[in-house]
């Protein structure tokens, strides 16, 4: 078996895990809370209202794929691709980055809406996409 087959394989079924983590740092709009000034992961968390430790281990991941950036002193900046994720910048995908992050709730529901036609997403959430969306 080519070995590069089974990297290439095992990098598409764990790209999930870094779209969710994207999406989670969209949703708490931590891209746009750093665009003025470096921010330590408590300063984030109090003012993403979010649990400090799986914060700066979400951010962590992020820093990794090349997404935010910590610095000697324990704060984090924006990076090219974490300045993608502000909300109203040319270019920005934070509304996207929003929405895949809640149709990943569909996600185990697909095998199902492949076996019987229904709708994943109202599977996951009782009722039509555009019913749910404002």
């Amino acid at each position: 078996m080519d070995p590069n087959l089974s990297f290439q394989m095992m990098q598409m079924l764990t790209c999930g895990v870094v779209a969710q983590s994207i999406a989670v740092a969209a949703e708490l709009g931590v891209a746009d809370l750093l665009a003025s000034q470096l921010q330590t992961t408590a300063q984030l968390a109090v003012a993403t209202n979010s649990d400090s430790e799986k914060l700066y281990r979400v951010l962590r991941f992020l820093a990794s794929v090349g997404i935010f950036q910590l610095d000697a002193q324990g704060r984090w900046g924006l990076t090219p691709m974490a300045d993608l994720l502000r909300s109203g910048v040319p270019g920005s995908v934070r509304a996207g980055a929003r929405m895949l992050g809640r149709m990943s709730a569909t996600y185990p529901h697909m095998t199902e809406n492949v076996r019987t036609g229904k709708c994943a997403y109202q599977l996951a959430f009782g009722k039509p996409i555009f019913e749910d969306l404002p």
